[in-house]
């Protein structure tokens, strides 16, 4: 299995993986299972996704996170 690092949208507080994360999917709404969040390579792209679907990036509530994803 090999292992990668990719950057999501959080929506909640700063805990990513624990219970109660919420993840932006790729059609915007929002999801608990990691696996179907919205995955993006640099964190520019996170904040694209985010301005065209009109989500607000405040870095307390709504922010870009790293996440590791196995294949």
């Amino acid at each position: 299995m090999n292992k990668t690092s990719l950057y999501v949208i959080v929506e909640g507080p700063p805990q990513p993986g624990k219970p109660g994360t919420r993840y932006v999917a790729p059609d915007g709404s929002m999801t608990e299972h990691k696996s179907r969040a919205a995955t993006f390579g640099t964190p520019n792209e996170a904040k694209a996704f985010a301005k065209v679907k009109g989500l607000t990036l405040d870095g307390t509530r709504t922010y870009i996170g790293r996440e590791d994803f196995t294949d």
